[in-house]
This record gives structure tokens, C-alpha cells and sequence, in this order.
């Protein structure tokens, strides 16, 4: 479509520049055919005004034959002369140049001659024209020649052009490949620098995970000890009846299940192969405390869970898990760092806009220092040393948030503590 209104622009153009010049050229023409009329005239007076004493004294002396010759003479050696005729006072011809030459409707410059006393007779020339007629095809070929090259060099400009843009184009395409791959090239290794990361955080936290769970086991384990005593004192003392042994296989049993749903929670949250899902808010921060509430309980921290606003949330449910469980196990630390008395975590959500849901965590632990919370969710960056911590979970945690989910995680000081804001897009539905 471009191309065509290129062309369009172009051929009207031309049409436009070929009018012009046809004017041009025939204005031009006018003007130098009269300036070459005007010249001949010129030349022709100014001839007739040299040959005058000739023509006066020959006429005198009755010398016709001498000035006939010298006419003629004239005629040959003067291109813009036809023919030269010298009349007496009643327009008689007595002497004329004799070479052929057709004077019919051709102009004529004449001369008043004095022929004696009380007689007066003329010159007259006819100019050839033959200059102007020269002139004038001179320029009407130059100007025509000009008008027909142009367009054949605004149709060599436009290949060209075109040649130019097309080779560009293809210099382009072939640039923006090269970037393409380049680019392709970095996000495969910007995943793979990731998903290393990724499992690093993982990794490091492997042994905080251990402790959560030996916390989660510790009451089960203990339940099933003091059933197992209990059964093994009833059958010593011979009083274990069935109604008994029965109640002591349910305990048993329901402990079990629940140390059995503790590995499963926590398989399930080391797992990096699952496929994007669609779950509720509530039933995420409810799995994240699962992995790490009752580590919390032994260290005396409150958590406390408003999930009255609850939406849907499109993603990895155990990678946000993760984020969840790094920022609550940072807030442990910070308990534990500055021994806080009564330690605090609220976590509430709430929906700042119509599509966005925000997930806030915020503790009493007396907040991020100013010179470092711009820092915080850098890689490798952390408080602690370097035995305890790689300073991977909070910047992997941003990471998650913003290329997984497309949300933001930042922090803020708050009175007497830190909160961290995670916003997410509401799923919509199909």
C-alpha cells in the first residue's frame, strides 16, 4: 500500500513537472524568438547603414553592375541577410543582390537613401532568421531532453531508493534476528541462572525445612509413645480389652495420618515440576503456615490470619508457598536476632483495586534498617553469617512474584516492625 501511494506521488509528480517545463519552454521561446528578432533587425540596420555610402556613390556614378556585385557579396558573407533591394522614390527597384532567396512573407528593414536633390529612395533587407530558428531548436532541444531525462532519473532515483530501503530492510531483518537468538539465547540463560538459583534457595533451606518438620513430628511421636506404654501396661496388667485396644489403634492411627499429611505438605512444597493451577488465596497462606507454624509456636511467635478478602490467583501454588514461608522465617530470625518480646505476625488480605490482591505480612520485630532496606531483595545479600545464610530468599522471592506471577513484592517500616506486600492479578476465569 505504501509502495503504490509512493508511485501515485511520484507519477503526478512527473505529469505536474512536464506541464511546467512545456510552459517554461514555450514562454522561453517567445522571449528569445523576440529578443532574435529584435537582434537580426539590428544587424540588418546596422549592415544597410555600412553599404549606404556605397550604394550612394555607386547610384551617383551610375556604377549598377559594380553595386550589384558588391550586393550580392554582402548577401553571401552575412547569414542573416536574404536579399538586398535598393529602390528609387516611386518604389522601382534599380540595383538588387540577385541570389535566390524566397522573401515572401519574410520582414523587411528599410532605409531612406538620398538620391539626388529632391529624391529620395530606400534600402531594403530581408533577415533570414536563420540564427533565431537556430537558437531557439538549440534551447527547444536542450529544454526537451531535460524534461525527457527526468523522469527516467526520478525512475533511477526511485530503484535505487527502493533497492536502498529493500537491502536495509533486509539488514534489518537480519539484525533483528541476530537480537532475536541473542535474546532467546539470554532468557535461556537467565531461566537457567534462575532455576539454579531457585534450587540453591531451596537447597539452603533445607535444614530450616528438617527442623520444621521434626517440630511437626515431635507431637505425633510423642502421642504414639504413650499410647504404645499404655497398651504395653494394659496387656502386662491383663485389663486390655478390645473397646481399648481399638481407641489406642485410632490414636495411633490418626497420628500416623497426620505425620503422613506433613510429609506430603512439605513433598509437595519442594516440588518444581508442577504445572501452573488455579487456587484460592486462603488456601495458600494456610499451606504456608502449615510448613512452619508449629516452628513458630516453639519459638513463641503469634501469627494471627485474616484471609476475609480470599480470590482465586492463577500460578505455582508452591512457589508462592515459598515466597510465603521465606518472609515468615526471615521474621523468626529477626525475633530471635533482637529477642522481641511477645513476637507478632499478622497476615491479611485485602484488595487495593478491582483486579489486584494484596497479601501483607507484617511483625513487630522493629523493622528494617534505613541503610539496607533498599538492599534486601538483592542477590546474595544478608544480615546474617554467612554459616546461616546465603541471601538468596528474598530476592529469589521477587523474582517468583514478578516473573511467575506477574505481581510486585516490596517492604516497608511500619510502627514497630516491617511489613511485606505481595500484589497479584485476581484470576479471572476463562
Amino acid at each position: 500500500m505504501q509502495i503504490k501511494s509512493i508511485y501515485k506521488s511520484i507519477s503526478i509528480f512527473v505529469l505536474i513537472l512536464i506541464l511546467f517545463s512545456s510552459t517554461i519552454i514555450y514562454l522561453s521561446s517567445q522571449m528569445i524568438s523576440e529578443t532574435l528578432d529584435h537582434s537580426d533587425k539590428q544587424r540588418v540596420s546596422n549592415t544597410i547603414e555600412s553599404i549606404s555610402p556605397l550604394v550612394k556613390t555607386s547610384l551617383d556614378f551610375s556604377l549598377n553592375s559594380f553595386l550589384e556585385k558588391n550586393l550580392n557579396e554582402v548577401v553571401m558573407n552575412n547569414e542573416h541577410i536574404l536579399k538586398i533591394l535598393v529602390k528609387d522614390s516611386t518604389g522601382a527597384i534599380i540595383v538588387q543582390s540577385t541570389i535566390q532567396a524566397d522573401i515572401s512573407n519574410k520582414p523587411v528593414v528599410s532605409k531612406q537613401l538620398v538620391l539626388g536633390i529632391n529624391k529620395i529612395g530606400s534600402i531594403e533587407a530581408y533577415p533570414s532568421n536563420f540564427e533565431k530558428s537556430k537558437s531557439v531548436q538549440i534551447y527547444q532541444d536542450l529544454l526537451f531532453n531535460l524534461i525527457i531525462s527526468i523522469p527516467f532519473l526520478i525512475i533511477i532515483a526511485v530503484f535505487l531508493y527502493s533497492s536502498i530501503i529493500v537491502l536495509q530492510n533486509k539488514e534489518k531483518e537480519k539484525a533483528y534476528d541476530e537480537l532475536k537468538l541473542q535474546m532467546e539465547e539470554e532468557i535461556k540463560n537467565h531461566e537457567k541462572k534462575t532455576n539454579m538459583l531457585f534450587h540453591q534457595s531451596r537447597l539452603a533451606s533445607m535444614g530450616e525445612m528438617i527442623s520444621n518438620i521434626a517440630h511437626q513430628w515431635r507431637q505425633p511421636l510423642n502421642t504414639i509413645s504413650l499410647v504404645l506404654q499404655n497398651l504395653k501396661l494394659g496387656y502386662a496388667l491383663n485389663n486390655l480389652n478390645k473397646q481399648k485396644f481399638d481407641s489406642s489403634m485410632e490414636q495411633i492411627d490418626g497420628s500416623l495420618k497426620y505425620m503422613s499429611d506433613t510429609i506430603t505438605t512439605f513433598r509437595n512444597y519442594y516440588k518444581t515440576n508442577q504445572e501452573e493451577q488455579v487456587f484460592t488465596s486462603e488456601e495458600v497462606i494456610d499451606e504456608a503456615v502449615s510448613v512452619v507454624g508449629n516452628s513458630l509456636e516453639d519459638s513463641g511467635i503469634k501469627t494471627i490470619v485474616d484471609t476475609t478478602i480470599n480470590e482465586e490467583i492463577h500460578g505455582y501454588k508452591n512457589e508462592l508457598t515459598q515466597v510465603i514461608v521465606n518472609i515468615l522465617g526471615n521474621a523468626k530470625e529477626i525475633f530471635k536476632k533482637r529477642n522481641t518480646a511477645n513476637p507478632q505476625i499478622n497476615i491479611k488480605t485485602s484488595k487495593p483495586h478491582n483486579n489486584k490482591l494484596l497479601i501483607s505480612i507484617q511483625d513487630n520485630g522493629g523493622g528494617i534498617e534505613k541503610d539496607i532496606i533498599n538492599q534486601i531483595f538483592d542477590p546474595y545479600f544478608t544480615t546474617k553469617h554467612k554459616d546461616q545464610g546465603t541471601g538468596l530468599g528474598l530476592y529469589m522471592s521477587k523474582i517468583i512474584i514478578k516473573d511467575k506471577f506477574k505481581g510486585e513484592l516490596s517492604a516497608i517500616n511500619v510502627k514497630n516492625g516491617a511489613r511485606f506486600d505481595i500484589e497479584l492479578n485476581i484470576h479471572k476465569g476463562k
